[in-house]
């Protein structure tokens, strides 16, 4: 049984090519518990949703990123505009 595991310690071999299971039996476990029931049209309706949602959130962050740095260049150039210009007199004491 040591033999089995012997190439799965050794530092050449990555650990995600170790598999999940050691016996047939297991094999056909994982297979049985990650397949995909492609006839089973409510399944898939969920997975199409979930994609979806996920999409939709992944796309509102982005935006939400774009508008922040948006608003931070924004933030710079006025600072800059504030810098440049000459003070108005009615502003010198």
């Amino acid at each position: 049984m040591e033999a089995m595991y012997e190439w799965a310690s050794s530092s050449a071999v990555p650990f995600w090519t170790v598999p999940f299971w050691t016996t047939p039996a297991e094999r056909a476990r994982y297979d049985e518990i990650m397949s995909i029931n492609k006839n089973d049209m409510d399944e898939r309706e969920a997975r199409i949703d979930a994609i979806s949602a996920s999409f939709r959130t992944a796309q509102q962050r982005e935006l939400v990123r774009q508008g922040i740095a948006l608003w931070n260049l924004t933030e710079m150039a006025q600072r800059t505009v504030d810098l440049l210009a000459e003070p108005s007199q009615t502003k010198l004491n």
